[in-house]
Parts: C-alpha cells; sequence; structure tokens
C-alpha cells in the first residue's frame, strides 16, 4: 500500500509541474547571439547585454545597460496564451550598478491576435498594478544590488493571445536578469512561502532542504525516474550538482515539492 501511495503522489507533483510549462523562450539565456550582442529569442532596445554566470537561478543570466537617452529594454512577446486565464510570472533581479533612483522596473502588456495592445480598461484593478502599465511612472523596483526574487499572478482578459514582457532598466544603470518564467496557474520557484510550508526550495542552481534531524532525500525527474538520493542532517542541506534549467520533485519524508533550476 505505501508503494501506491507513493506513486500516486509522485504523478499527482508531477502533472502539476507538467501544466506547469516556462512559456518564456531562452529563459535560462544560454542561447546567445553573437553577432547581434543578445540573448537568443530576445530583443534589446537601446543597450548593450552580456551573459553572466553564477545567477540565483542556475549558470546563465543576463546583464544590459542602457546607451540612448530614455531607457533600454530587454523584451520578448510570449504566446500561445488562453484568455480569461491565470498566469504567473516571476523572474530574479538585481542592480548591479546604480545611477538612478529610479533604475528598473517590468513593463507588461496584453496582446491579442492582431498584435495590437489591449486597453487597460480590460485589465483587473489587481493586474494593473502588479503590471506596472503606465499610468503612475513613479512604480519602480528596488535598487537591490543583491538578488531579488518578483512573483505575480495576472489574468488574460478576452482575446488575450501574447503578453509584452519587457525589462526596463535607466539613467544609466546596468541591471542583471535571471530566471524568467511565465507559467499557467500558480508559479513555483525561489519563494519564501514555498520553503515554509515544505522546507525544500532552490536557489543559485542549487536544492535546498530544511531538516530536523536526520533523513533521506530523493530527487526525481518528471518521468518519475529517481535521479538522486540524498542523507541530509539537522538543518539547511544544499544539492547541488543537478542540472540546470531543469524541473525536479523533491521528497523528503512527507513532504513533496517541485522545484525549477
Amino acid at each position: 500500500m505505501k508503494k501506491i501511495f507513493t506513486s500516486v503522489l509522485f504523478l499527482t507533483f508531477a502533472a502539476s509541474v507538467m501544466a506547469q510549462e516556462n512559456l518564456v523562450q531562452n529563459s535560462t539565456f544560454e542561447e546567445w547571439n553573437d553577432e547581434n550582442g543578445r540573448p537568443e529569442n530576445w530583443l534589446l532596445y537601446d543597450g548593450t547585454a552580456t551573459r553572466i554566470e553564477g545567477t540565483s537561478a542556475g549558470t546563465y543570466g543576463t546583464s544590459w545597460s542602457q546607451t540612448g537617452k530614455g531607457n533600454s529594454a530587454l523584451l520578448q512577446y510570449v504566446n500561445g496564451l488562453t484568455e480569461n486565464t491565470k498566469y504567473t510570472v516571476s523572474y530574479d533581479y538585481k542592480v548591479t550598478n546604480v545611477n538612478s533612483d529610479n533604475s528598473f522596473r517590468h513593463w507588461l502588456r496584453w496582446q491579442n491576435a492582431d498584435r495590437k495592445y489591449l486597453s487597460t480598461d480590460s485589465y483587473l484593478d489587481d493586474d494593473y498594478e502588479d503590471m506596472q502599465f503606465g499610468g503612475d511612472n513613479s512604480v519602480y523596483m528596488e535598487n537591490s544590488t543583491e538578488w531579488k526574487h518578483v512573483s505575480m499572478e495576472i489574468t488574460t482578459p478576452e482575446t488575450a493571445v501574447s503578453l509584452y514582457l519587457a525589462f526596463r532598466c535607466y539613467g544609466g544603470s546596468t541591471v542583471a536578469i535571471a530566471n524568467p518564467m511565465m507559467v499557467e496557474g500558480s508559479g513555483s520557484g525561489l519563494s519564501d512561502a514555498q520553503a515554509e510550508k515544505t522546507g525544500i526550495y532552490s536557489a543559485n542552481g542549487n536544492v535546498y532542504v530544511l531538516s530536523n534531524g536526520v533523513g533521506t532525500v530523493e530527487v526525481y525527474n518528471l518521468l518519475g525516474q529517481l535521479v538522486r538520493t540524498e542523507q541530509v542532517v539537522d538543518g539547511c542541506n544544499e544539492l547541488s550538482g543537478l542540472n540546470a534549467g531543469q524541473v525536479y520533485v523533491v521528497r523528503y519524508g512527507d513532504k513533496a515539492q517541485k522545484v525549477v533550476l
């Protein structure tokens, strides 16, 4: 009976992970276009970009700085969305060179099948605030020189099939981005709430397990195959060496948590 329960538990989590396909292309920034000086599947306006290693979310991220007078934007169009559906958008960032009180913010807009931007009348109030679109130009992110995690839940209005996903820097500042994600439903990844609930979370390309004693941790891939077994001790345990950009299900005792590296 225990084996049957374990299989059912894993399949439940695996189905949840598979439903949460990351819709952002080249989110690991591993694919790079040297000729254009930017990551593949991303557009860059009025700025210069560099691929960086050792980010909060895995091996690669990207940083870029403004070269024009207004702002620089790193962006892509996330396609294949379903109207009237909840999505979670998340990313990690840090401002590596602060030249302005207002250095960075994200900028999101819905589009229909004709590539027309939808009126903000279509947005719910909480969506409007989270997406930080237009209006109040004083809405900027904290000028943090340490990695910060940002996550928001937004719902596609009617006729929306695409999202303009942009990261903007201002005032000659330099900003680094890692692990941009857009998944259907509630998202996963680096989260204080996740760590508090399960004691299992991901950061800096590693998995961390908070334990109050000695135990065994099992790591599964999306096919349900056991890829790692580790003995943990009391305190915070680090599991390194897993593949960046992959999704795993980590089991410890009666707890299981999907993590994205």
